[in-house]
């Protein structure tokens, strides 16, 4: 085996001081990195899936990410005048932006406790109307779809990340009818599917000019796309809810290459949004059958329902996100105990050798 080198600094390099990494270090980095490992297991097993429950329950509804296990809501129904919640998104602060689509405006709650925390948009700000998905963009600011008005059409508003004023219409036209969910892509493009068009548009991420109709209406039978989400492949991956299934589309061309998931598909009935998850594979809201189904990420064959119809109280789910807790504090705290002993122990065998150095060179001088 490879043996590790350590050159103590201050002293020479010669192979006299370098040695063998010491018993005690290795130990307490096998206890760092064990203590990491905990960590993220820790977190990974407190992962939640939150989804925006709508018809009667106007509520969001928590799911342990691992099992499909309700957990209970989050916001309660009616929340602070929540109806019908659509887009979900968090900022850096761990608040939680919820689209109320019949009151026209956006709401923000505690990320944790899901306690009200304010109006972060007021109803109809900049022409809100039917609000949709939302998303913090390049800039840091919300984008908020507006799925109706801006001239009948509707297009994606841009807020104030810290008022919540209105700033623009950043993007809208382009031949795009009745918006979705707005995707910042790494390419620098905004994309977003038109439920009444039937497309996929794309305009510029930083200034909103349009770019593209990168899925033409109709192209392999979409009708009323409602999502869209780049999968495992680097492809676009379409809801179309008319039809029951998902498409999926060359993200270089645009070019319609096949049914990833098939009509009816488990149950699926008017899929409404998508997202492939960290397990790898597709989650997708069935809107009219009250459940979140699971498809293979790289086939797109069923594998259950991850969220039976009504669990919890599920009523048409239109959007859902991640959450994930802070990491345990038992856990960080064992995790700087170790890292300051290492280097406490460090610093002191490290001047103790310079010690033993000198006094060898003063024996050598006499």
């Amino acid at each position: 085996m490879r043996q590790l080198i350590v050159s103590l600094g201050g002293l020479p390099n010669n192979g006299e001081w370098s040695s063998q990494v010491p018993r005690w270090v290795s130990i307490l980095l096998v206890g760092i990195g064990v203590t990491g490992m905990l960590a993220q297991r820790l977190n990974a097993a407190s992962i939640e899936l939150l989804v925006s429950s709508r018809g009667t329950s106007d509520s969001i509804l928590r799911y342990d990410l691992t099992t499909g296990e309700f957990l209970g809501a989050l916001v309660t129904s009616g929340g602070e005048g929540l109806d019908n919640p659509n887009g979900l998104v968090f900022d850096d602060e761990g608040r939680l932006y919820v689209a109320s689509r019949q009151t026209d405006n956006i709401l923000r709650y505690d990320g944790q406790t899901g306690a009200f925390t304010d109006e972060f948009v007021p109803s109809g700000s900049g022409g809100l109307n039917i609000p949709g998905g939302i998303a913090f963009g390049p800039d840091g600011n919300l984008y908020v779809v507006s799925q109706d008005g801006l001239g009948g059409t509707g297009g994606i508003v841009r807020f104030d990340k810290d008022t919540g004023d209105f700033i623009d219409v950043f993007a809208s036209g382009g031949g795009l009818n009745g918006p979705q969910r707005p995707l910042f892509a790494s390419d620098g493009l905004l994309y977003t599917s038109g439920f009444r068009s039937d497309n996929v548009v794309r305009y510029d991420a930083i200034t909103g000019d349009f770019v593209d109709e990168f899925i033409s209406p109709g192209s392999g039978g979409l009708e009323e796309a409602t999502a869209v989400a780049f999968g495992l492949d680097g492809n676009l991956y379409v809801s179309s809810a008319a039809t029951h299934n998902v498409l999926r589309y060359d993200s270089t061309t645009g070019d319609f290459m096949d049914v990833f998931v098939d009509a009816g598909s488990g149950g699926l009935n008017r899929p409404g949004y998508l997202e492939f998850l960290p397990d790898g594979n597709l989650y997708v809201s069935s809107y009219a059958s009250n459940a979140i189904l699971r498809y293979d990420g790289i086939m797109g064959s069923f594998i259950d329902a991850f969220v039976a119809p009504g669990v919890g109280g599920l009523q048409h789910p239109s959007n859902f996100i991640l959450t994930v807790p802070e990491p345990s504090a038992g856990v960080l705290i064992l995790q700087m105990t170790m890292i300051g002993a290492l280097v406490y122990t460090w610093r002191k065998r490290k001047w103790w050798l310079m010690f033993l150095h000198a006094r060898t060179k003063a024996k050598t001088a006499l």
